[in-house]
């Protein structure tokens, strides 16, 4: 644990509330569609197999990269949740 990463912790929950739970729920939404069961891929619009799971690995790629960035937030490490930000973008 960082020198005084309890603290700043604490300061960034009570500051921000709003904001840390819609990250949450916005993470969650995302990832329970992803699990909620298996996927039927109907049309592909011309798309072969291996772009679709392309995507599909993109997709939960910036799932983990997006909780990643959440949680450097809660944690006051600005910086690398920038630099997070910066790869999550890039993603797309």
């Amino acid at each position: 644990m960082l020198p005084a990463e309890l603290e700043v912790t604490q300061e960034i929950a009570a500051k921000w509330p709003g904001e840390i739970n819609n990250m949450t729920g916005l993470h969650d939404a995302v990832v329970s569609m992803m699990t909620a069961g298996s996927w039927t891929i109907g049309k592909t619009r011309g798309l072969d197999r291996k772009v679709i799971l392309t995507i599909l690995g993109l997709l939960t790629k910036a799932c983990k990269t997006f909780r990643s960035i959440q949680i450097l937030c809660e944690r006051g490490l600005i910086e690398d949740a920038d630099a997070l930000t910066r790869v999550l973008l890039e993603a797309q």
